[in-house]
């Protein structure tokens, strides 16, 4: 799904960049996080549609201490898994990745958290530019909603055509779609895209 080579950092454009993409696979019930000596499985439950991987506390900075976060479209969740990445000391490369919650996983799958009310159908995930929340693309389910990183309190606006995913540049999330009106913007359409989703949402 997503692919790259860059290590976790501070919280900058690219390291925030890093963090989303270095989870990258996702096939069945299994996570795949990629590192320097090769993928880490994760077991999760079928069909995840998503993975983004978000600093745990970016104000700490600590880049090793990392959630794993997988949308779901057939359970309408998202879930939280919380991962610790060990690196090489003599060269600082990622080469493993441990679940640190739960700490004892039964069955297998069990995510240290599952995060309800996205949405019917949680396609796409994309992390705030404050790396505050996390946005949730419901696709065929023509919602966009919106989950704070810090005690997952879920916020939901419906957009009335598939949204199919999500970027916030500045104030405002930008959601590409397939509009009503045979691919043209119809005027009320128009401002409904351009809403200030990020400041409604805080």
């Amino acid at each position: 799904m997503r692919a790259a080579r860059a290590r976790l950092g501070p919280a900058s454009p690219e390291a925030a960049n890093a963090a989303k993409q270095l989870a990258r696979d996702c096939h069945g019930r299994l996570v795949f996080v990629y590192t320097a000596a090769g993928p880490v499985e994760i077991a999760t439950e079928y069909n995840c549609t998503d993975l983004l991987l978000v600093e745990r506390t970016p104000i700490a900075q600590d880049e090793d201490e990392v959630d794993l976060y997988v949308a779901n479209s057939w359970r309408a969740s998202v879930l939280q898994y919380k991962l610790e990445i060990v690196r090489d000391n003599l060269n600082d490369r990622a080469t493993d990745v441990r679940i640190v919650e739960p700490a004892v996983r039964n069955p297998a799958s069990q995510p240290a958290a599952e995060i309800t009310g996205v949405g019917s159908n949680p396609w796409r995930l994309s992390l705030s530019e404050a790396q505050d929340a996390i946005y949730v693309a419901n696709s065929r389910g023509g919602e966009l909603a919106r989950i704070t990183v810090s005690g997952h309190a879920v916020t939901r606006i419906a957009l009335g055509a598939p949204a199919i995913d999500a970027v916030q540049i500045a104030d405002t999330v930008f959601v590409p779609t397939t509009t009503r009106d045979r691919g043209l913007l119809a005027d009320d359409e128009g401002r409904i895209v351009g809403s200030n989703f990020a400041n409604r949402w805080g």
